[in-house]
């Protein structure tokens, strides 16, 4: 519909990408507290022999991360954002 009243790509873009984007800000907070709660002091602790882990290896998993979701994130917002709404319509 908003296709329709005139929104340019860009916008809905940023529109549908919006909450995808905060639910995977989420996802990264979650995922790297448990991270080092849970694996740099539990489980790595009961190896005789063990290596450190440092900030930069979290950054580069996150980093990777959150390129690879930017990446699916706008393609596929890209690509319902620039359909045609009569292809769409006539289909439903």
């Amino acid at each position: 519909i908003r296709k329709v009243l005139g929104a340019s790509v860009g916008k809905i873009v940023m529109l549908l990408s919006k909450d995808m984007v905060k639910l995977l800000a989420i996802a990264i907070g979650i995922a790297a507290t448990l991270d080092l709660l849970f694996i740099t002091n539990v489980w790595m602790n009961q190896f005789p022999y063990r290596e450190d882990i440092g900030p930069g290896l979290f950054v580069f998993g996150i980093g990777l991360v959150a390129a690879l979701a930017f990446i699916t994130i706008g393609t596929q917002t890209f690509r319902a954002a620039s359909a045609k709404p009569v292809e769409t319509l006539r289909n439903e």
